[in-house]
């Protein structure tokens, strides 16, 4: 271990145990306290807290753990002692999970304490962040204990020197990019750091949650580094929300590479232990699930259960904390642990009990009484009386009855300060106990205020400093709080949580439910009436919490309104954090409140419209579609204006491409386009298309893609709807009606022309270009409206559309005038940012279509291999099907080539079976001949490069219509080059050598038209056809020449494997 290490069992020492501890006498043990001299005996138990009973193997196994994780005390491993490191503990850093289950009460979170000390000396962070069950039951703050945790980070940053935080700051700026403001959102000590950011991009669904992930992936690496490496403890994880453990699973798991956004960035120094009770955590509970995903994620896991104390260990405990031997304390340790069956927590609690009753007590006994050192404590307890008490096996009970036996304003301050949570401010308590709070609705208020004066004489007016008679009052009583262990200080004067959640259990448990939900209303409506706007959204969802739990004590219709909008307002927050389920909790619990009135009047209408709407979305992403249409019929039924049913008809277009329904979903789209004066043929024909191309046409000209660039922001709201539908429906199209995806972005340009650009131009710009590079042959003219559909996402900032518009104008414009080459770091950026804003779909597309130009440019299998596993491995964790299955076929394909496949001509083997994927492609229903198409080209590649020429010939004839499926795709330039050397093959070997050299000219001809703007990825596969075509003419010296030229213009454009087949078709 490391010498760290061994420093911190020196706080855990075996001479706790040892047999030289039992002959130390009583008199010698009431003066010293392990070495501490006393003048005064304490007047209460003595409670170790350096000291973690029973428990050296755990803290072994932890220790073990967190030097496994982050390399022991920093990334050099300074402090370590090599003689006391075990050999088989030698491991490369991993990334790491400690789990500590057991029964509350057990000492969880004590045993994660052992790690401060070498974390804090290797320079680390050590952070404990807890779930709190009222918080979480009642919707609560998303993220609350993750958020806190890096909070928590971000103060001890701006707590450091200005240099220490301009580099943190620019180490931050260059990991989240744009993504800094979305963050700063949940931790505003962030925004702290990184300064004002630009307004967040907008994205919805799975791609905001993803994009928030990224993000706080992103914000780790940043903060945890090797040379402070931060260990992060989750309290109470069983009552973590759904997206908090998501959230874990995905900080987790992304070390490992399954979610990484960036395939090369440097993993995060972060060490996560999450302590949980293990008997509220059954098989459906969802913590399950993440356990289940750690332990087959194959990451370094360490599960440590935490049991209750033995009856030895207990009688250890006693005898430290009363200092007496341990002889003389088994007979009163052996009762409290058949009470409380060695429980931490239960034993502390029913010991301090005993004393505060006066079971257990002390005399003094005299051996001198002229010789102050001669005197004695003794402690005293009658066993039958204690054996005989009434005691609950529950220690909420035990706490009550504490609780109870305090001051009557120390019971409704601790009962206050239980309803708002785990953890409370005293700025909160001083609302509800303080007479200087503002326009006063609460019942619980006045109450409260009575009790606080009981101690003060009733002398309303008394001040001291300024300080209100309540205020001082209140401080008072948190300060015995505080030394009666009830609380501890977060923040000295400020904040304050209760030192175990069975405490707040207690003080919760002695409200009654009949007061609850006034005492809830009224927290929440003083927090509500007390707060400024910044104030009220930093504390936004503790107000709405606390007014949803007091729902019950409503009364007036104002305060229905009043609760409606706060859950408005807190579900749109929840939903900019992408907490959705979150948000779907807030509304419905709005909707629900909003239907205590009677009927709706205007503004109330408009707000239960805003719910639902909100509401609709948050349901579709959650995945209840059903709920999600319920919502949208009262939409439909009650919205007055197409305006304010737009947002419900988009999420019902999305509802329905969800279920697979995609037909319905155009149908729905085409009417919505049809309300707005945008009408579409039922059957799109090339009369139609071209119709729509020349009047696109004729709309641009004259106008160069910088006039283009340079219009104005389009303000009108019908030109923004059609836009909005037009760019929902037009993946839809692609594979319901391919027909129209022409008219469509005819459509998108012309708004774009006529009334100004909107964010979705750039989509529709880059599908402009790909048709002008593809079916219309206007190379030079599709490229420039690539760049200027770029040009549109800088310029709105549209970060969301950025991986869709790098896929499209990289894959299908810039390869037809420029070096395929040139497109693989546009592709990479593409991936980046799709990543990192959440739009997982298209920036795994951008992968696929990266992998796709590493291919073609030439670069080494080996390392391209290990590439599209880790892709294909990626599409797989983000259920991106489509993306799977495109890159499986080009995967197989580099297996083949590499000799990893029994037969190297069909594409079967560890990835994919070439029939099964040929069946999903010819399938009448969801069929792709486009990928039918694409499969039987790497298909024939590969039974030209491995001498199957009768098969490649075959293979060569069924590809051809590949030029009329995606004109725009680099295939097209692989299928006419094999396609040729094919047919120059096969004039070689048969009779009808004539046939076959027709054919092989025919496709040079092809070749070089399609080829003719793009010289560095064309030109030498023209010369190697040529070359070839005088081979099979017998023109030697001619086709000598062409190799040569062939091998020399694929030296100069660095096309490798180009130059390898000159060579090899040259001999």
């Amino acid at each position: 271990m490391t010498s760290v290490s061994s420093s911190c069992f020196e706080s855990f020492p075996e001479s706790s145990h040892s047999k030289a501890s039992n002959r130390t006498s009583d008199r010698e043990r009431c003066t010293t306290c392990r070495g501490r001299p006393h003048k005064q005996p304490p007047s209460r138990l003595d409670f170790r807290r350096d000291v973690l009973y029973g428990r050296q193997a755990e803290v072994r196994a932890v220790l073990k753990a967190y030097r496994r994780a982050l390399g022991g005390g920093g990334a050099n491993g300074e402090g370590m002692t090599e003689s006391k490191i075990e050999p088989e503990d030698e491991v490369v850093p991993t990334s790491s999970v400690i789990l500590i289950s057991g029964y509350s009460g057990t000492g969880k979170t004590s045993l994660s304490k052992c790690l401060r000390r070498p974390v804090e000396q290797s320079g680390g962070k050590f952070i404990i962040g807890k779930f709190d069950q009222l918080l979480v039951e009642g919707g609560g703050e998303p993220y609350s204990a993750v958020a806190s945790v890096f909070t928590s980070i971000c103060e001890d940053i701006l707590n450091g020197t200005v240099e220490d935080i301009e580099r943190t700051r620019g180490e931050i700026t260059s990991a989240l990019g744009t993504e800094a403001g979305l963050l700063a959102e949940i931790l505003p000590s962030l925004g702290h750091i990184v300064g004002e950011q630009p307004d967040k991009t907008a994205v919805g669904g799975v791609e905001a949650q993803n994009r928030l992930h990224a993000a706080f992936r992103a914000l780790a690496r940043s903060v945890c580094t090797p040379e402070a490496p931060a260990v992060i403890v989750l309290d109470d994880v069983q009552w973590a929300d759904d997206l908090s453990l998501d959230l874990m699973r995905t900080l987790v798991l992304e070390e490992e590479g399954v979610e990484r956004a960036d395939i090369n960035s440097p993993r995060s120094s972060l060490l996560l232990v999450l302590c949980y009770r293990d008997n509220e955590v059954d098989y459906s509970h969802p913590m399950s699930f993440l356990i289940s995903d750690l332990r087959s994620a194959g990451i370094g896991l360490t599960e440590i259960n935490v049991e209750n104390l033995s009856r030895e260990d207990t009688n250890q405990l006693l005898s430290d904390a009363s200092h007496m031997h341990t002889a003389t304390s088994r007979p009163l340790a052996d009762i409290v642990y058949r009470m409380t069956q060695g429980n931490c927590f239960f034993v502390e609690q029913f010991l301090n009990s005993l004393c505060r009753d006066r079971l257990l007590y002390r005399i003094q006994s005299n051996y001198d009484s002229d010789n102050e050192k001669n005197k004695e404590w003794k402690w005293r307890w009658d066993e039958v009386v204690i054996s005989s008490l009434d005691l609950s096996d529950n220690v909420v009970d035990l706490l009550a009855d504490r609780i109870m036996k305090l001051t009557r304003g120390a019971r409704d301050v601790l009962q206050v300060a239980a309803c708002i949570g785990s953890s409370f401010d005293k700025a909160t308590l001083q609302l509800v106990f303080d007479s200087s709070g503002k326009r006063r609705r609460s019942n619980v208020g006045s109450f409260a205020l009575t009790s606080l004066k009981l101690r003060d004489g009733g002398k309303k007016d008394k001040k001291e400093d300024g300080k209100t008679a309540e205020y001082i009052e209140l401080c008072k009583i948190l300060e015995l709080a505080v030394e009666e262990g009830l609380v501890d200080v977060i923040v000295p004067k400020e904040r304050f949580k209760f030192t175990h959640d069975k405490i707040q259990q207690a003080a919760y448990s002695m409200v009654t439910p009949r007061l609850r939900a006034s005492m809830h209303y009224s927290i929440g409506d003083l927090i509500m009436q007390n707060s400024d706007t910044v104030g009220l959204k930093r504390i936004l969802f503790v107000a709405t919490n606390q007014l949803n739990r007091g729902k019950g004590a409503i009364s007036r219709r104002s305060e229905r309104v009043d609760v409606a909008t706060m859950n408005l307002m807190a579900g749109e927050k929840a939903m900019s954090s992408a907490a959705f389920l979150t948000a779907a909790k807030y509304l419905q619990t709005g909707i629900g409140v909003l239907r205590g009135c009677q009927t709706l009047r205007g503004d109330e209408l408009e707000l239960c419209m805003k719910l639902n709407n909100a509401a609709a979305e948050a349901e579709y992403i959650n995945g209840n579609l059903l709920a999600a249409e319920q919502r949208l019929a009262w939409i439909f039924a009650n919205a007055r204006s197409l305006e304010e049913k737009l947002p419900a008809h988009l999420v019902h277009i999305r509802s329905l491409r969800a279920r697979m329904k995609t037909n319905e979903a155009l149908d729905a789209g085409l009417s919505i386009l049809k309300q707005c004066g945008e009408k579409f043929p039922e059957t799109p024909g090339k009369a139609s298309i071209l119709s729509s191309f020349v009047k696109t046409k004729y709309m641009l000209h004259g106008k160069s893609c910088e006039e283009l660039s340079a219009l104005p922001v389009m303000k009108n709201e019908n030109a923004t709807a059609v836009m909005l539908v037009l760019n929902t429906i037009g993946t839809i199209a692609f594979y319901s009606k391919p027909n129209l995806i022409p008219l469509i972005t005819f459509r998108m340009v012309q708004l774009s022309v006529r009334h100004g650009l909107h964010r979705t131009s750039a989509s529709g710009f880059a599908t402009y270009g790909m048709l002008l590079c593809g079916h219309l042959g206007d190379v030079e003219r599709g490229n420039d409206f690539g760049d200027l559909a770029l040009s549109v996402v800088a310029r709105f900032r549209a970060n969301e559309l950025l991986a869709q518009v790098s896929m499209i104008v990289c894959s299908f414009c810039k390869h037809k005038k420029n070096d395929v080459r040139l497109s693989i770091e546009p592709l990479l950026n593409g991936y980046r940012v799709g990543m990192q804003v959440g739009n997982v779909q298209w920036g795994l597309s951008c992968a696929q279509q990266y992998c796709m130009a590493a291919l073609n440019s030439g670069k080494s299998l080996v390392y391209l291999e290990a590439e599209m596993m880790r892709f294909l491995q990626q599409m797989k964790h983000h259920k991106q099907d489509m993306a799977h299955f495109n890159l499986s076929f080009y995967v197989q394909f580099v297996k083949n080539l590499l000799g990893r496949s029994k037969c190297p001509t069909e594409l079967t083997g560890d990835i994919m079976n070439e029939e099964e994927f040929l069946l999903r492609c010819t399938a009448d229903d969801n069929g792709s001949p486009v990928l039918a198409c694409l499969i039987s080209v790497n298909k024939m590649k590969l039974a030209y490069l491995f001498g199957d020429i009768e098969l490649a010939a075959k293979l060569a004839k069924r590809t051809r219509q590949i030029s009329s499926l995606v004109p725009s795709a680099y295939e097209v330039y692989n299928q006419a080059f094999f396609d040729a050397l094919i047919s120059c093959e096969m004039a070689r070997r048969c009779r009808n050598s004539r046939r076959w050299t027709t054919s092989a000219k025919k496709r040079l001809k092809f070749f070089k038209k399609v080829g003719k703007h793009a010289t560095a990825n064309c030109q030498q596969k023209i010369l190697l056809i040529e070359a070839e075509l005088f081979a099979c003419q017998n023109q030697r010296e001619k086709a000598s020449k062409l190799f040569g030229d062939a091998i020399a213009k694929a030296g100069e454009h660095k096309f490798i494997c180009d130059e390898a087949m000159a060579h090899e078709r040259a001999w």
